[in-house]
């Protein structure tokens, strides 16, 4: 159960690229459950942990006509700014309550009514009659500016508590099949009174449902109905004493002036700590607590998605952004999620960078159902297995990783044979002596039998080879030597010649190491016994770095180039015959 909350948290960690993939990716993920899920015990297991029900309702006014469509759903939708509004909701409660208020059908958008046969004024909203024990709440930050027609991203502030009271929310008259609502289950017996203590938001609801219907236009102007509202309101501001229950328990309203009372200046009601078992006995149990925050990173044209996931057991939050998990310091990170522009302000953000809340995940507070972690005994041993290995598998990346990072490709000729060169892959910390029996190795050149030995130690220092550390040559690994030009036959001629001069095999004092100038693919300036003692980053070796293998006679010795030697490049000039310029005016007549 843990693992599939944690999984679907972190959908969005996934290779997503459309900004509108994440909640399509959380559907699409549930179908591959279901179906792998099908006639196991977990057949059914998605739906009870995300599906929730509510109905989508239709009154027409002036005619007895309603309609009552029941509909199951995974997700809500809330916006974060209405249509043709500049100003953002500045909370979850407010766009919550947006969503439940019902809207009139009128003018232009009049219900066509089968019955009447004719279109009529109607009111349109929804009812939430049951929860899921998992509420996933999606933030429409992306819209369509209709000014521009283009796509922006909202980055306006939209507050979300930690803990969530939906009882305000939660229908509580019959469901559209006739039942008590929530398939049979009570929804609470609390008070409905929202957290902040503003007023009962059913009662609301149902208010604002019989103004759409009023239908008629000569009614006294005295009975307005916000003389109504305002009436009652100073009902509602009669100060409750502070009356408690046989258990010590305050009463809602009592609960929600002092959460109130506690505010100060700078602060928010989302920023209270609320105790949810608390909350459930004085309001009712649809109470949630948050465990999942995803974010989207970037803007309208494209950004990057990670999440926010509580260990609901240790209490402590984490970051978890593609393969790296590190640990939340301070709630204060999440927070800082709400998003740029607070409520009430036109947001200069609207196609902007930002990295805000796009996906909240509550679990609903119920101490017989929310399962601790599992104990490691508990873990089938095939699953630790799994785990061990992957992680094996992780640090051997990352050895490789490291290695690579090490790594210089360097390119060698044989001599003065430009004729093909080979890649030598040599770490950047070992010394130019150790890549020069490397160099020999990767020619074809071959060495005294104790030369060859030796190749496998070094001289200390940082020409030490690291015997844990893979050897990407040996492997066959494309980074391995790989001759990348010239004829084959003029190389293997040359290395043929040197192997049969000596027999034994070549001794490393016989073969010298020079500069390369690639432009003329001659051999210049030789490195001499004190710079093969160095590394290459000592020797400021770069990646395509070109050498030359120089190797002495039997009973010669080395050509002596002095440092400040110049090398000049000497090309003999034949003149070209008449009949040369007999062919070429042939060529060019025959041409024209």
């Amino acid at each position: 159960l843990c693992a599939l909350c944690a999984l679907c948290a972190l959908c969005a960690l996934c290779a997503l690229r459309a900004l509108c993939a994440l909640q399509e990716l959380c559907r699409v993920l549930f179908d591959r459950l279901e179906d792998a899920f099908k006639g196991t015990p977990n057949e059914t297991l998605v739906n009870d942990l995300y599906q929730g029900r509510m109905v989508d309702y239709l009154e027409t006014i002036g005619y007895a006509y309603e309609s009552n469509r029941p509909t199951e759903f995974l997700d809500l939708s809330l916006q974060v700014k209405a249509f043709g509004s500049e100003r953002a909701f500045s909370s979850v409660h407010e766009s919550l309550q947006a969503f439940l208020t019902p809207e009139k059908l009128e003018g232009e958008n009049q219900y066509y009514c089968e019955e009447a046969k004719m279109k009529l004024d109607a009111i349109k909203g929804f009812r939430l009659e049951k929860l899921p024990y998992v509420l996933t709440l999606q933030l429409k930050r992306f819209d369509l500016d209709y000014t521009t027609f283009q796509r922006v991203k909202l980055n306006d502030q939209v507050r979300f508590p930690r803990v969530l009271d939906m009882n305000p929310y939660v229908y509580k008259g019959k469901s559209s099949g006739g039942e008590e609502s929530g398939d049979g289950e009570s929804l609470g017996s609390g008070s409905l009174n929202h957290t902040s203590g503003k007023g009962d938001f059913e009662r609301a609801i149902n208010k604002e449902r019989e103004r759409l219907l009023a239908t008629c236009t000569d009614a006294d102007p005295a009975a307005d109905p916000a003389a109504d509202d305002d009436a009652e309101g100073k009902e509602e501001k009669v100060e409750l004493p502070d009356l408690v229950d046989v258990s010590g328990v305050k009463s809602p309203d009592q609960a929600a002036e002092d959460r109130q009372a506690a505010l100060s200046a700078d602060s928010y009601p989302e920023d209270l700590q609320v105790d949810p078992a608390q909350l459930a006995k004085t309001a009712g149990e649809w109470v949630y607590e948050l465990y999942a925050v995803l974010i989207h990173s970037g803007s309208a044209l494209g950004g990057h998605y990670y999440a926010y996931v509580k260990n609901m057991h240790e209490q402590k939050w984490f970051t978890f952004n593609d393969s790296t998990v590190t640990q939340v310091d301070s709630f204060a990170t999440i927070r800082s999620a709400w998003g740029g522009a607070k409520a009430g302000k036109a947001s200069t953000l609207t196609s902007s960078y930002g990295a805000n809340a796009y996906m909240l995940l509550y679990r609903k507070y119920d101490p017989l159902r929310n399962e601790a972690e599992p104990e490691d005994g508990a873990v089938p041993q095939y699953i630790r297995d799994e785990v061990a290995n992957a992680e094996e598998a992780a640090v051997k990346a990352q050895e490789m990783q490291a290695l690579r990072a090490r790594q210089l490709e360097v390119k060698v000729m044989l001599g003065g044979c430009a004729e093909k060169e080979v890649s030598v892959y040599h770490d950047k910390t070992h010394s130019l002596g150790s890549l020069k029996r490397a160099a020999a190795k990767a020619l074809g050149v071959r060495l005294r039998l104790e030369e060859a030995q030796a190749g496998t130690q070094a001289g200390g220092g940082a020409e030490e080879e690291d015997e844990d550390m893979p050897d990407l040559c040996s492997q066959g690994d494309p980074l391995g030597q790989t001759p990348t030009q010239g004829s084959e036959d003029l190389f293997k001629l040359a290395v043929e010649e040197v192997n049969e001069l000596w027999e034994g095999g070549v001794r490393l004092e016989d073969l010298r190491l020079r500069e390369v100038n690639y432009a003329h693919k001659v051999l210049v300036r030789p490195f001499d016994e004190e710079a093969e003692g160095k590394s290459l980053v000592d020797l400021h070796f770069h990646n395509f770095k070109r050498i030359g293998l120089e190797v002495r006679r039997p009973d010669g010795c080395f050509e002596d180039v002095p440092a400040e030697a110049s090398f000049i490049r000497l090309s003999v000039f034949t003149p070209p015959s008449p009949s040369d310029f007999e062919a070429d005016g042939a060529d060019g007549a025959g041409g024209g």
